[in-house]
């Protein structure tokens, strides 16, 4: 399984390596993505002479964007689909459901890669699965609940949590109580309603594949998937401030403003903001005195749009309004002068990665033992492909704009767009 952590260790190292001004990093040039004739796109990156070969396919099934009264049945579905194919856990598989997306991962070689995509499209294509194999993943979905909880780790099913309130205007979300309650014919439908919309979904494969390769079993092997799957209806998503309680043990602060699309100059700007801040708040030692582990991004993608978002844990004895105030405090402070200054450097390493391949050789002299050769590769091509999948058409325009972002164009962001007019305050509590 490659981890958050080792995924922020690949990227890490291509920032350093920009940051220190050591010149461009040796990279690899991926092929431009391809469409299927039924709208799946497809994304190569070639690692010549890896023996490895992993495959990622994105869905937007994402936790933010699940129907009223059903929190985190997307992860649910997740666990159902992988089962259709391997009804036991392996080290061969792996699957994550993220608050704007699903992926699912099958790890191989160039030996075996084409069975491992026809997995893919196993999962992909509509298959079934019964009441057994509902009532044995219930248990496994309820437990990373409670595993989450208990490291104030539960930032994925705040987003949940937080879609029911701001999407649905519910001020009650069941994280545990709506998949205990799922029956067979309701998940069904919901998994036949809205699980793979074909011209929104992405497979990367990476690794030691020729372009001819992959066109020539893409075709053979995706091109025939059938699905009428549609994402789920629009809502109206109102600004002010919200309360919901959930079936869970932590509290959670979720702060989200509207913003334009991903190919429009202040998107640029408020991308490279959101990373800036990500790292600001992961190293400020008075914040972790309120709260855990602090997430900010602009890349939340529900139907209704794309938000910036916000979502800090809040720490035993903490309060709400206290944490508020110090987010946004620090979020006031990323206008100044000093500190939008600095937003276009990170707008330029954002905008090699969205358009360069580093090098996998490049990482093993700074990474950990633990971490193989096919670990890395697949980390690189996992965040290729998410990028595709979040950015596609507009990758390009996005990292033009963050490669000529300036100082005011970030002022000049903010001010138009995380206004206290536009802002959503969602506090989640135990009941």
């Amino acid at each position: 399984m490659l981890t958050a952590m080792q995924g922020r260790f690949v990227l890490a190292c291509l920032a350093s390596v920009l940051a220190l001004g050591c010149g461009a990093p040796k990279t690899l040039a991926p092929p431009a993505p391809w469409t299927l004739s039924n709208g799946i796109r497809v994304v190569l990156v070639p690692i010549p002479e890896s023996q490895n070969v992993s495959v990622f396919t994105y869905v937007p099934m994402g936790l933010a964007s699940d129907p009223a009264g059903k929190t985190q049945w997307a992860h649910l579905v997740e666990h159902l689909v992988i089962r259709s194919t391997h009804p036991e856990p392996t080290q061969d598989v792996n699957a994550e459901t993220l608050p704007d997306h699903m992926r699912l991962d099958f790890y191989g070689n160039v030996g075996n890669w084409k069975e491992d995509l026809a997995h893919h499209a196993t999962w992909l294509s509509h298959g079934d699965f019964d009441e057994a194999t509902l009532q044995r993943e219930i248990p496994p979905v309820l437990s990373e609940c409670d595993f989450t909880a208990q490291n104030l780790a539960t930032h994925k099913f705040a987003m949940a949590a937080w879609g029911q309130a701001a999407r649905h205007g519910k001020d009650r979300a069941e994280v545990r109580g709506d998949i205990e309650r799922a029956t067979l014919d309701a998940v069904r439908q919901h998994y036949q309603q809205h699980f793979a919309v074909l011209n929104r979904t992405v497979v990367c494969i990476v690794g030691g594949v020729t372009l001819d390769e992959a066109h020539a079993a893409a075709d053979e092997i995706l091109s025939g998937i059938k699905s009428e799957a549609v994402s789920p209806a629009a809502t109206a998503i109102a600004n002010g401030a919200r309360e919901i309680t959930w079936d869970l043990p932590t509290r959670h602060i979720v702060l989200s403003w509207p913003l334009p699309e991903a190919g429009d100059k202040d998107y640029a700007a408020l991308f490279a903001a959101a990373a800036q801040l990500q790292m600001q708040v992961s190293q400020d030692v008075e914040l972790q005195k309120l709260t855990g582990n602090v997430f900010v991004g602009a890349d939340l993608e529900i139907p209704e749009g794309r938000c910036f978002f916000i979502n800090a844990v809040l720490q035993p004895g903490a309060e709400f309004k206290q944490v508020q105030d110090a987010l946004e405090t620090r979020l006031l402070a990323m206008q100044d002068e000093s500190a939008a200054s600095q937003t276009p450097m990170i707008g330029a390493q954002l905008a090699f990665q969205l358009t360069q391949v580093m090098d996998p050789a490049l990482v093993p002299r700074q990474a950990p033992p633990e971490m193989t050769s096919a670990m890395i590769e697949g980390n690189i091509g996992l965040y290729w492909g998410m990028n595709e999948f979040r950015f596609g058409p507009n990758r390009g325009a996005l990292a033009k704009n963050l490669a000529a972002l300036t100082q005011e164009d970030v002022q000049g962001a903010f001010k138009r767009h995380l206004t206290s007019e536009e802002q959503l305050v969602v506090t989640i509590r135990p009941e």
